[in-house]
């Protein structure tokens, strides 16, 4: 059973690997997004099975969003990896400070902030 699953993973990684060459610009793109989104819905359906029910990873996928529009908008950033390291570097703070700040709240109240 377990080298079956380890097959069809690699079958699974070796599509979408390939898939950049073989499929239209469109669905690139489309496969792109739609593999981003299901990353988040595994990482809540993971915090679920443990008991901690977490809503975080969207501000965290918004703060991303919005450093990298500022400092395109604002200060003519259009480097990418700049963008992303900028990106990286104040969610690191804001989540460092939020850890600090609700480390001893669970359940519910986890769930709530």
């Amino acid at each position: 059973m377990n080298k079956k699953i380890h097959l069809i993973t690699i079958l699974g990684l070796s599509i979408i690997l390939s898939g950049n060459f073989i499929f239209p610009k469109w669905l690139t793109f489309f496969l792109t997004i739609s593999l981003s989104k299901a990353l988040i819905v595994v990482g809540i359906v993971i915090l679920m099975r443990v008991g901690l029910v977490s809503f975080g990873q969207g501000l965290y996928y918004c703060i991303g969003g919005f450093v990298a529009g500022i400092c395109q908008k604002f200060f003519g950033i259009n480097d990418f990896f700049l963008i992303l390291l900028i990106g990286i570097f104040i969610t690191i703070l804001i989540s460092g400070t939020l850890g600090i700040l609700l480390c001893n709240y669970k359940e519910i109240f986890f769930a709530m902030f």
